[in-house]
């Protein structure tokens, strides 16, 4: 935020001249607009915790899940065999678990992701090709919790895959894009045939083993998040004001004032907030002011002659603010390259004669 030049020397020639009109003239207010740089608030501020940009888009972290289930739970008829050499009974079993985005994320548009995923067999036989059998699956399918909407899947098939006792098998699942609620959920499905009734088909039993699944998702890219932003805390990126060389004859003529501000706000909320001018990193002048949730508002944050004298004429001044969302905002969509945009004036009343 810069005074222009031009402008100083026309104030310092205004106030020479004035030196050699009669004293019983009256003294004159004159008003001076001086142009001043832009400021934002940027996205980031309204992102939750688990939540960043990463270039166009945000990067959202799903943490890991798992889930298991023993033998006892999937094989009903497998409770009389219990720590028994016998044939392999057939059943077939379905489980899910469920994963959410972080807290205050409801939804979210998806550009890509996926998840890597890691089965682990510890039945003491393998349940896709038991011995002596025909062949069964396991399938992984991962769907929006919000509309049921298939992301992704991954099939284990025994015809072509062995899942023998102890074995860990590693896939890894592309999630289709578009729109997601905030969780999502991973069904299991298990079809597990019978195995053979010879000597050499029978398997151990043990009710309390388990077949166990986790899954970490990673790369989730999203183009737009549903956020809740209430009570949000953002902050105005400091702006370098360079007044120190501005004339004591001009500062201790200035009557009052304001800063006056124009505001581009996309998110559609309000901030109440506060106006900060420092000097050295020590603040000298605090004024409350406020963001309407209009796309285009005007503030004006007045100033006494004493706020403009804490600070002109001194270097290593800066202007910066702070303040909070509404309680009231609720939840809004945000996209990476949204900030809101502040154009301030200086407006100035300076007492001449």
């Amino acid at each position: 935020m810069k005074p222009s030049r031009t402008f100083l020397g026309a104030v310092a020639l205004a106030l020479l001249a004035a030196c050699d009109i009669p004293t019983d003239v009256p003294t004159v207010d004159s008003r001076w607009i001086l142009e001043a740089e832009s400021t934002t608030i940027g996205v980031g501020d309204l992102l939750p915790s688990g939540v960043r940009i990463s270039g166009s888009q945000f990067a959202v972290d799903v943490d890991p899940f798992s889930t298991m289930r023993s033998l006892g739970d999937m094989c009903a008829t497998c409770a009389s065999l219990n720590l028994q050499m016998a044939p392999k009974p057939s059943f077939a079993s379905s489980f899910t678990v469920d994963a959410s985005f972080s807290a205050d994320v409801s939804g979210a548009d998806l550009a890509s992701a996926s998840v890597e995923i890691a089965i682990t067999n510890n039945f003491e036989f393998d349940p896709i090709r038991p011995p002596g059998g025909s062949t069964g699956s396991l399938t992984l399918t991962l769907t929006d919790a919000a509309s049921g909407r298939q992301l992704g899947q991954t099939v284990v098939d025994g015809a072509v895959t062995a899942f023998g006792a102890n074995q860990t098998l590693t896939r890894t699942m592309t999630l289709a894009p578009g729109q997601v609620g905030s969780s999502f959920v991973m069904t299991v499905e298990l079809v597990s045939p019978a195995g053979g009734s010879a000597p050499t088909d029978l398997v151990p039993i043990n009710t309390s083993d388990d077949l166990r699944v986790n899954a970490t998702p990673s790369a989730v890219l999203v183009n737009s998040a549903d956020v809740d932003v209430s009570n949000r805390n953002v902050t105005l990126d400091p702006v370098a004001l360079d007044v120190g060389d501005m004339d004591a004859a001009i500062i201790n003529r200035i009557q009052g004032g304001a800063i006056v501000l124009d505001i581009q706000n996309p998110f559609g909320v309000g901030v109440d907030a506060q106006l900060q001018i420092t000097v050295g990193g020590q603040p000298v002048v605090t004024k409350a002011f406020s963001v309407s949730g209009q796309a285009s508002s005007s503030t004006s944050v007045s100033l006494t002659g004493d706020d403009f004298r804490a600070f002109l004429g001194h270097n290593g001044v800066a202007l910066t603010g702070t303040g909070s969302v509404s309680a009231a905002a609720g939840t809004i969509t945000v996209r990476p390259d949204q900030q809101v945009l502040v154009d301030g004036k200086i407006d100035l009343t300076l007492q001449i004669g």
